[in-house]
């Protein structure tokens, strides 16, 4: 993933280093995976991945229905039908992801057995 970072435009590096930091910060556990060309944090499959486009940078979170939820909290972002694109730093609402990490934190920790007897 590192190399990821590296091989991106200078001016993008600030902005993956504070997705990767927040999602480590807020998602403990997930592992770091490169999954179609994308750096992505797994858990039980995929929870969330981001990638540098052309034009803008992606968010992707693996699951619509909470994406749906902050739908309206991203001002300066087009949110499609699983990601949020956004063309720089100050175009993401990052309290609102902080948010949505958490959330995501809570869906993806492991379910506890259950006794069935």
């Amino acid at each position: 993933m590192t190399d990821y970072i590296k091989s991106l435009p200078k001016d993008r590096w600030d902005i993956i280093k504070r997705l990767r930091s927040m999602i480590k910060k807020t998602i403990p556990g997930p592992k770091e995976t490169m999954s179609y060309s994308m750096p992505t944090h797994e858990f039980d499959g995929p929870v969330v991945s981001f990638a540098s486009q052309k034009q803008y940078l992606s968010l992707y979170i693996h699951n619509e229905e909470l994406l749906d939820k902050y739908r309206n909290k991203q001002d300066k972002t087009d949110i499609g039908k699983s990601g949020i694109r956004f063309t720089g730093y100050d175009n993401l609402n990052w309290k609102e992801v902080g948010n949505l990490f958490q959330e995501l934190n809570i869906e993806k920790r492991p379910k506890r057995n259950q006794d069935r007897s």
